[in-house]
């Protein structure tokens, strides 16, 4: 394969076509703009601007001056492996909307801080007609932008009869319902850019702001080297009478550049071949893609390039660290797997200890039959009404004892003969106890205290009301119902809502 003699030698035999350059580093996305997208916007481009004078048509762009006055080529000993220059700056920069007509003509600069207040002496000894504001971020949103387009723009468009184009961006932020029916009452009509391609068809940046930003280099880094030497960063009082001197030596090739900028992206004179001469030959190429098996393509980037197997895992997991702590791993990620700590397991759904463990089983009552399958979905998709509302979660009281639905007629019997029934106390629901028949097996002493055959007492609730556990004790019992002492304090033998509910376990301690 040719070596590097004969890539030099080959690059001096056609010197007179072939030049080595620093090439600009663009995003895929912007290398991806097609012919057919260009041809399309300077399709309706040409409409839009058809017998529209070139004083009429402005194009605006958002960009920022910087603290830093860049790297510089210095005199130094041979041999020096750090040379460096003793210059303080910052990464702090200053948002600034500059705008151009296809005349050559510069409307004034709108600066934009990044402040919560503005100050009187940030605005003194600027440009003149320049103007300035203020946002939390630095940049420009709806509101910045719609005071531009009103102090800045509506000024100058006002004694230009005919129709007015602007042309930029479309970026999100710089677009209202209120600022487009305001321009559209004065005959101002906006030109948007294609998606990633302001690289090529934007006038500012093909033109005019590389010679702006190197001018503001030498402006800061002679200020750097008197005034503000002992500065860490620009002072906003100090920005106005910079940008001052940066206006003023664009005022000399400023023109210039602009016309030049127009020109390149095809708008005045209008000529779309400007922007797709810069365009790779897509058609070409994708012929010579055909021609070539692809086989023979993979292979040719596979010896030119290679690969380094350095791609994303798809699969990955999360590690079970404390914040704070590290975890050591190895070339062959071996350390993790013999650590399986790290890494997360199934863990078991908790259990709801407030249910008891007990197998519940209920038997066919006097008033209800078998319930469908039909029913039974219907009964989960709709359950009944304020059911949620008589559950009162009571976590957040002390020694509180905790209500809970009863799942059925055997559970509320299982909490009669606790010893402490109010620790797990079931509220009853009348659609669960109507008609449904509650049996119980007690145990049965004689006069001598000694256990005989146990017998069984059997319940069936004919009331619709919501009953409580002390009402079943004396229902057991066969002995009246009638309030009930619980620590001194009174309370009705059952709940009618779950108000009543929430008040005696607040009565509680």
């Amino acid at each position: 394969m040719p070596g590097p003699d004969f890539a030099k030698s080959f690059l001096n035999r056609h010197s007179d076509k072939i030049s080595q350059r620093v090439s600009q580093n663009i995003k895929r996305n912007r290398a991806a703009v097609s012919p057919d997208v260009i041809k399309e916007y300077f399709t309706q481009l040409k409409i839009s601007i058809s017998d529209v004078p070139i004083d009429n048509i402005v194009n605006y762009d958002e960009t920022n001056l910087a603290d830093d006055p860049g790297r510089k080529k210095i005199l130094t000993k041979r041999g020096t492996k750090y040379p460096e220059r003793v210059m303080n700056h910052s990464k702090s920069a200053v948002s600034i909307m500059m705008a151009c007509t296809a005349a050559g003509e510069m409307l004034p600069p709108y600066v934009v801080y990044k402040a919560q207040n503005l100050y009187d002496t940030w605005t003194k000894s600027g440009p003149n007609g320049s103007r300035y504001n203020r946002s939390p971020s630095g940049w420009f949103d709806s509101n910045i932008f719609e005071d531009w387009v009103t102090t800045i723009i509506l000024p100058f468009f006002e004694n230009k009869p005919g129709k007015k184009c602007m042309v930029g961006d479309n970026l999100s932020s710089h677009l209202s319902i209120d600022l487009i029916k305001k321009c559209q009452e004065r005959d101002i009509h906006f030109i948007f850019l294609p998606a990633n391609s302001t690289h090529l068809t934007q006038p500012l940046d093909v033109a005019f702001f590389r010679p702006m930003k190197i001018a503001w280099r030498n402006i800061i880094l002679q200020w750097k080297k008197t005034d503000g030497r002992n500065q860490a960063a620009i002072p906003k009082g100090c920005f106005p009478k910079l940008l001052s001197k940066l206006m003023d030596s664009l005022s000399e090739n400023g023109p210039a550049n602009i016309l030049s900028g127009f020109r390149k992206t095809g708008i005045h004179p209008f000529n779309p071949s400007e922007v797709l001469n810069k365009l790779p030959d897509w058609d070409n190429r994708h012929q010579e893609n055909e021609a070539v098996d692809e086989t023979v393509l993979d292979f040719l980037k596979e010896m030119r390039y290679g690969t380094g197997g350095i791609v994303e895992p798809k699969k990955k997991k999360k590690l079970l660290v404390q914040a704070g702590k590290s975890v050591l791993c190895s070339s062959d990620d071996s350390y993790i797997e013999n650590n399986p700590e790290y890494l997360p397991t199934s863990v078991p759904k908790e259990r709801n200890t407030s249910q008891t463990d007990k197998k519940i089983t209920i038997g066919k009552g006097k008033g209800k039959g078998k319930k469908s399958k039909t029913d039974d979905k219907s009964q989960k998709n709709n359950p009944p009404e304020n059911r949620d509302d008589q559950v009162i979660a009571s976590s957040s009281y002390v020694n509180t004892p905790t209500i809970q639905p009863a799942n059925s007629p055997d559970e509320v019997a299982s909490c009669l003969y606790n010893n402490n029934p109010f620790e797990i106390m079931p509220v009853i629901f009348e659609e669960d106890l109507d008609g449904i028949e509650l049996s119980e097996t007690v145990p049965n002493n004689d006069e001598a205290g000694n256990r005989i055959q146990e017998k069984a007492t059997k319940i069936e609730i004919i009331s619709n009301k919501v009953l409580s556990n002390e009402e079943l004790k004396k229902i057991l019992s066969n002995k009246p119902v009638t309030s009930t002492e619980i620590n001194g304090s009174s309370r009705p033998s059952y709940y009618k809502n779950d108000s009543d509910i929430l008040k005696d376990l607040m009565d509680l301690e």
